[in-house]
């Protein structure tokens, strides 16, 4: 499952510049002043992640509403809101519990068709949901889940969305609607969600291929975003964009190869590196994944030291009493990395090594929600 979601990113570093939607046409250079470049060394170890990450605590999720798939998961002042495939939102307190939840799927004008991407406006305390079938962004109340409004956004057909500082990002890949041909851009700016103020980085051969993966990460109050097929993390802001880590990988796909139309299928066993996403800072530690070999490969890199701690395709196979249980990182929450652990995940690693897992967690049934584990990283110094 993984594998497939990373089938689809390189890294390439195109120029990059920005208009706006209006008549007059604004174009400058991105701002690379203070990009920090990472070069992934060539050497992919299979060898397990030595004791540098530990969990540090974890939550059961109540299964008093039942998670489906998870496609995003944001913490925001102790409050754990997940989107999953069905598609609804669920919000939990710190200790699991359902505190409420947003399914409410119909033709009706508050209710949605397919809640596609949601984000968390901080500032006035509301979930901000985005419905690429009816194309609108509604809001709810970020304490009990009531809905708010809603805004149309039949201007553009979008593949995902953020939002910091009090600004709207918008993904846009979706060539199927003729509003798009106007959209040449990856990446959509709107000061108010209610027309497009400023479209960055150019579409290139990539825009074609028919993948989307996903490209926007939150680091508590930060917004990060890469572009598929591209090795620059840039930082949003609501004044632009600003690059922020410039991540060469060993070997990686040429973008040649997307503009001769390789095949999908064999981007795995070709050799070629690819795929840079779930970008997370906590502390001095930066860590994203990339795919190579038909293996995902995990890398934490402390940047404080410019030393790869881990860069490796095998964190985890057995179970240790500092780390019983591991999975890809899903986000950062108070300064830790966080990642929602199936049950089942959970159970594998309990029947090899119950001595390992304590609490809770030597009580976690197959048909229980996921689990919310918090890792930190150890101060090797």
């Amino acid at each position: 499952m993984h594998i497939v979601r990373y089938l689809l990113w390189i890294a390439f570093v195109p120029g990059i510049t920005f208009s706006c939607v209006k008549k007059e046409t604004i174009r400058q250079e991105a701002d690379f002043s203070s990009v920090k470049r990472i070069d992934v060394p060539p050497d992919i170890t299979r060898d397990e992640i030595q004791d540098i990450i530990e969990l540090d605590s974890y939550i059961p999720l109540s299964n008093e509403t039942l998670v489906g798939q998870v496609e995003k998961t944001i913490i925001h002042d102790d409050r754990i809101c997940i989107l999953d495939n069905e598609p609804k939102i669920i919000c939990f307190n710190m200790k699991g519990k359902v505190m409420f939840k947003i399914d409410d799927r119909g033709a009706g004008p508050t209710e949605y068709q397919n809640l596609k991407d949601f984000a968390i406006d901080r500032y006035s305390e509301r979930i901000i949901a985005f419905d690429d079938e009816k194309r609108k962004l509604s809001f709810y109340d970020l304490r009990t889940g009531k809905y708010l409004s809603s805004i149309p956004t039949l201007y553009m057909a979008p593949t995902e969305m953020g939002f910091i500082d009090g600004a709207f990002f918008f993904k846009n890949m979706d060539m199927r609607f003729d509003v798009q041909k106007e959209h040449q851009f990856y990446l959509l700016h709107s000061e108010s969600g209610k027309q497009i103020d400023t479209m960055y980085l150019p579409h290139d051969a990539v825009a074609d291929f028919n993948f989307d993966m996903k490209s926007f990460f939150y680091n508590e109050d930060k917004l990060l975003f890469v572009r598929p097929f591209d090795n620059i993390v840039y930082a949003l802001q609501k004044a632009g964009i600003k690059a922020a880590y410039e991540i060469n990988l060993p070997n990686r796909l040429p973008m040649k190869m997307i503009e001769e139309k390789i095949r999908h299928i064999e981007i795995p066993n070709s050799g070629y590196a690819y795929g840079i996403g779930d970008v997370y800072v906590a502390g001095k530690i930066l860590y994203f994944t990339f795919s190579k070999d038909g293996f995902v490969v995990s890398t934490f890199f402390d940047l404080s030291t410019n030393t790869f701690l881990y860069n490796g395709s095998r964190v985890l196979a057995n179970a240790r009493e500092n780390l019983p249980v591991y999975s890809l990182m899903n986000g950062v929450y108070d300064g830790k990395f966080f990642a929602l652990i199936p049950a089942s995940s959970i159970i594998e690693k309990r029947t090899a090594h119950p001595e390992f897992f304590h609490g809770e967690l030597s009580k976690i049934k197959e048909e229980d929600n996921d689990v919310l584990v918090f890792f930190t990283v150890k101060d090797l110094q």
